[in-house]
């Protein structure tokens, strides 16, 4: 994930079958900030799917384009808290 000055590598907890078919993808954060830390309960929601986050970890920028191929994708700033 691109936060701007900070790049991420998030790992699920489980295979999320919908994360390939999903026109857009949303954060299930912390119940008071909406924050996403890696913590119980946090989630990567897309369409109807929910998929447990395992792990979140900072990676420098060129394993972020490594990873990605240079593809780039439209994060939304508000993570949900449902």
């Amino acid at each position: 994930m691109d936060a701007g000055r900070r790049k991420y590598r998030i790992t699920l907890a489980e295979y999320c079958t919908e994360l390939g078919y999903g026109a857009e993808i949303s954060f299930k954060g912390d119940s008071i900030g909406g924050r996403v830390c890696g913590n119980v309960a946090e989630a990567v929601k897309v369409k109807s799917m929910s998929c447990r986050i395992e792990r979140i970890e900072i990676i420098d920028a060129e394993t972020y384009k490594a990873s990605t191929d240079g593809r780039k994708g439209e994060v939304s700033t508000s993570a949900s808290t449902d």
